[in-house]
């Protein structure tokens, strides 16, 4: 039956082959023909001996092999446009028939050559279908794989309805044929795009075919992934990105299934590694072209892309450094991934879960490779080790990379912190930072923040600190808002730390921490210059500096200053030392210098300084002097009467052992260079306040530091520029600012500060005035705040003030205290309704100071006038909690409770202590018709004293208020 078939099939494919054949005959011979070999299925030849089912198969294979004419015919009705093939079959019905027809047939002859008719057979399938040889025909070739293609339907309703035939068409015979289909699309579309003349046809048919999606989809496959991505890796990659792009990027499914791709999932090309470098290649080439971050964003696939691009970088094993090569898998999947997280700045924005996850899953990698290119750099600088070379451009551009950029970014999440400080991403990070990157400087913040230990274990605080003092350098180039933004945030990071028990002595100890603290003295100084309207250095005249030189130079010529003078040495006196030292004016000749011998070096009880040199007089000087070694009770050395003088060391100088008479030599003039330029006052000026506010947090927090606080405060120049800008400045969060700092050295002096001093009383007297006049909440509660501080400052003075320097401070804070109290006494209701925490904080500083004042008698009668007694007792009154009373103060926590507390006490025991009778006798009137006087009803102070002493737990407050009724009723 077979043979009589087989060579029926080989007479009517040889007469279908020929020309001239009609359509009747075409649409018969045709449907014979699929008849006959629609019988030879798995099934049907399932029913042979192996033997007879294997030569039937070659039987058939060789007719087949001999009916190329026919098969290209039928290659020609499937694909249009193919006359190189022939002619095609005509119906009667239609293309559409002879079409359906035709790609049965072929589909099951190209089975049966490519499965069974092993290099024969496929020679032949390649020789009809013009594969041997495309030149010259590639795009008809192209044309008619891709049509071919299309034509082999694996659609389920088109396939065979037996189980084993089906299973057999998709497993096998579609595979088979598709893929060798695929492989001349690959050649043929490769010879296309070579050519100038084909290329545009070329790139139409792979439009046409959206063969980059294809090629994608059918990568899944696991029987046809092989062929689809050898085209893919052949054809797709060699197209412009922009072209691929523009097939790509507009299908969701498309850019999903590349993601995949990337990742491995469900990618069947055998090569598996290669293949994903591949497709990261793609992926990273389409977002180095700007086209992937916009089609991310409109199809919503932000967390595949990041899966996608963070898998693609671990390729090959997760290597610890990426390289810098530009062309490498890696390296562009790095710079991709931060193209899609860019946001509107152009920085690199990320959610806290996704910098969980980054962090977890590259975050090593960046690390090390950030910490492996700022190594080698630091060695390329140690090799070269020449001045003239500017390096920063290199560092900058590590600072720029992509895994800077993405390691800052994950840092702005307390999520990811944790993950990168036991990974080496705190120290790369910290590398950044020591660049002056912003990112990198604000990471570090947030670390700071979450924990302090973090970035001092990795010693990132140096790196933040040399990044303060490189700010310095960056002055003269630049004065952007970034510089300045870098330096409030380093200056806040140092303040932070520096405040930490856990990390004060690291920053410290640091040897950049006193540099860091003369950026933050010079941040303020040009401040205070601001607020002052004073010129800088460069903008001081020639005449100035011209005149300070001469001035140091006659000054060095009268003495050598720095000579160290020691006891016994013989020495000259300048007769023209200033009158407020205790130096010598001669009686007789004003010309005539004073001569002598050292007696004492050091410092004295009786003025500051340690520069004091005590003279026992010789010669014609003895009886000249002022003392006999003795000063105010202190013996400092033996002389006689009046043979004895204390100078300065500026106006002395040794006697030379053998004069210069030769007046040919003339004294050199020494050149004081001018005082540098104070660059900060550019950026200061274009800021608001955010510099100087940190800087003087820097310095109040540095000033808790012995070593640190030692130099400020010998700074004269720096505080004497702070009181200067205080007293001139209008601007009241400077002064708050400069006054705590002030504030917060008094304690600390160990003599009578008479500058300071009269800046404080001078505060408090302006402030008082700006209360009285101004109705403004706003500026009366700054005002309450600095004097607040000033008061405070104040207290810390009075241990080592002479008495007589105590009353003028005494009487300033004493107006302010009458002022204040009686505007709450006389005022309406609403305003002691009203006070606040500042209130409380101001009224408790002025009372514990009065409390300071009572144990100096001068002192004490400023306190026991009438108007200042009388406010004690009407604060007492206000604030004695009888709320029955008009004058009460409610106060609560919120209110500062605690500082109106204290207040009260402070005032129950100044008047406890006042109130004698030699005060009554000071007052000229008795208290009773004083208090009396002050009080809004009868009886109404001593109902309030009653009040406080009847307290079950009244303490202090209460002893007081008992022993005050005592003597009021004694004196009266």
């Amino acid at each position: 039956y077979w043979l009589i078939c087989s060579g029926l099939l080989n007479s009517l494919l040889s007469m279908l082959g020929e020309s001239q054949v009609t359509a009747r005959t075409s649409q018969l011979g045709l449907q014979n023909a699929g008849i006959l070999l629609s019988d030879l299925t798995p099934s049907t030849l399932s029913r042979f001996e192996p033997s007879a089912k294997d030569e039937l198969l070659q039987r058939v294979v060789t007719i087949f092999c001999s009916q190329r004419t026919f098969i290209r015919r039928l290659i020609a009705s499937i694909s249009d446009n193919c006359d190189a093939y022939g002619e095609s079959f005509v119906f009667s019905q239609g293309e559409g028939a002879v079409r359906d027809k035709a790609a049965g047939i072929l589909f099951n002859i190209s089975t049966l050559l490519l499965v069974h008719g092993q290099e024969v057979g496929r020679t032949h399938f390649n020789d009809a279908l013009m594969l041997n040889d495309v030149s010259g025909s590639n795009m008809i070739v192209a044309t008619v794989c891709s049509a071919l293609l299309d034509a082999f339907s694996d659609d389920e309703g088109t396939s065979p309805a037996n189980p084993d035939d089906r299973s057999f068409y998709f497993d096998v015979q579609l595979p088979t044929v598709k893929s060798y289909l695929m492989k001349g699309l690959t050649e043929s579309l490769n010879q296309a795009m070579s050519s100038l003349d084909s290329k545009p046809a070329a790139e139409g048919l792979i439009k046409r075919l959206q063969l980059p999606r294809t090629c994608l989809v059918l990568c899944r496959s696991e029987k046809l992934a092989e062929s689809a991505f050898r085209l893919f890796e052949d054809v797709v990659l060699s197209l412009p990105i922009d072209f691929v792009g523009d097939l790509i990027l507009c299908d969701r499914v498309a850019l999903v299934t590349l993601f995949d791709l990337v990742t491995g999932q469900a990618n069947k090309v055998p090569q598996l590694e290669y293949s994903k470098q591949m497709f990261a290649k793609l992926l990273g080439n389409l977002a180095k072209a700007g086209l992937l971050p916009k089609a991310v964003s409109s199809f919503g696939l932000r967390s595949h892309a990041i899966a996608a691009l963070s898998a693609a970088m671990l390729i090959n094993g997760g290597e610890e450094n990426i390289d810098d090569d530009e062309d490498s898998i890696q390296r562009i999947c790095l710079e991709s991934l931060a193209i899609v997280l860019c946001g509107k700045e152009n920085d690199v924005t990320l959610t806290p879960v996704e910098s969980r996850a980054l962090a977890s899953a590259i975050g090593r990698v960046l690390s090390s490779t950030v910490l492996n290119r700022f190594f080698t750099q630091a060695s390329l600088e140690s090799t070269i080790n020449d001045a003239t070379v500017d390096f920063r451009l290199n560092r900058a551009a590590i600072c720029q990379s992509a895994e800077a950029r993405l390691l800052c970014a994950m840092a702005h999440s307390p999520e990811s912190l944790g993950v990168l400080s036991k990974i080496g991403g705190l120290e790369a990070i910290g590398l950044i930072a020591h660049e002056g990157e912003i990112k990198a400087v604000e990471a570090v913040r947030k670390a700071c923040d979450m924990n302090p230990n973090l970035v001092v274990d990795v010693e990132t605080h140096l790196s933040i600190m040399d990044a303060l003092i490189g700010s310095e350098d960056k002055l003269s180039l630049s004065t952007d808002t970034n510089l300045r933004d870098v330096v409030v945030k380093c200056l806040g990071i140092v303040t932070t730390l520096s405040v930490n028990s856990d990390t004060r002595d690291p920053i410290l100890n640091a040897e950049q921490s006193h540099d860091c603290m003369r950026i933050a003295s010079s941040i303020v100084s040009a401040a205070a210059e601001l607020k002052l309207g004073t010129k800088s250095a460069s903008e001081a005249s020639e005449e100035t500096a011209n005149a300070t030189a001469t001035k140091l130079a006659e000054k060095l010529a009268k003495s050598s200053i720095d000579e160290v003078l020691q006891i016994d040495d013989l020495v000259h006196i300048d007769s023209t030392s200033s009158k407020s030292d205790p130096t010598p004016k001669k009686s007789d000749d004003p010309d005539k210098e004073l001569e002598g011998v050292v007696a004492y070096v050091g410092s004295v009880q009786f003025a500051p300084g340690d520069d004091w040199i005590g003279i026992r007089l010789t010669g014609t000087s003895v009886g000249n002097g002022r003392n006999d070694g003795s000063v105010k009770g202190t013996h400092y050395f033996d002389c006689g009467e009046k043979s004895g003088v204390f100078v300065k060391r500026a106006h002395v100088r040794k006697q030379e052992s053998e004069p210069n008479n030769d007046d040919s030599v003339e004294n050199p003039v020494i050149p004081v260079p001018p005082k540098p330029e104070n660059h900060w006052r550019v950026l200061v000026a274009s800021d608001g306040t955010s510099l100087e506010k940190a800087s003087f947090l820097l310095l109040q927090s540095f000033s808790r530091s012995k070593q640190h606080r030692d130099v400020i405060m010998n700074n004269r120049e720096f505080t004497s520029a702070l009181a200067a800008a205080i007293r001139s400045s209008t601007n009241i969060d400077f002064k708050l600012d400069a006054l705590e700092l002030l504030s917060s050295f008094t304690m600390h002096y160990c003599e009578p500060e008479e500058e300071l001093m009269r800046l404080f009383c001078d505060v408090i007297e302006s402030q008082t005035r700006i209360l009285q006049l101004s109705r403004d909440r706003q500026e009366q509660s700054s005002s309450k705040h600095l004097l607040g501080v000033v008061v405070l400052g104040l207290q810390n003075f009075i241990s080592y003030q002479n008495a007589g320097d105590q009353v003028k401070p005494l009487h300033a804070a004493t107006d302010l205290f009458i002022f204040l109290s009686e505007t709450l006494f006389s005022g309406p209701k609403s305003r002691r309704t009203a006070v606040s925490k500042t209130d409380g904080i101001l009224f408790s500083n002025l009372t514990s100071l009065f409390v300071l004042f009572l144990g100096n008698e001068d002192t004490r009668k400023v306190l026991s006038t009438t108007r200042c007694m009388s406010s004690l007792i009407r604060f007492v009154m206000m604030s004695s909690g009888v709320e029955t009373m008009d004058c009460h103060i409610a106060f609560s926590n919120k209110d500062g409770e605690e500082y109106w507390e204290a207040a009260h006490t402070y005032c129950l025991q100044s008047l406890m202590y006042i109130v004698n009778d030699a005060s009554q006798k000071h007052l000229g009137t008795s208290y009773a018709a004083m208090i009396k006087q002050c009080q809004p009803s009868s009886n109404a102070f001593r109902t309030c004293l009653q009040h406080i002493s009847d307290r079950v737990h009244g303490g202090a407050p209460a002893v007081s208020a008992r022993q005050l009724l005592i003597k009021l009723e004694r004196l009266s």
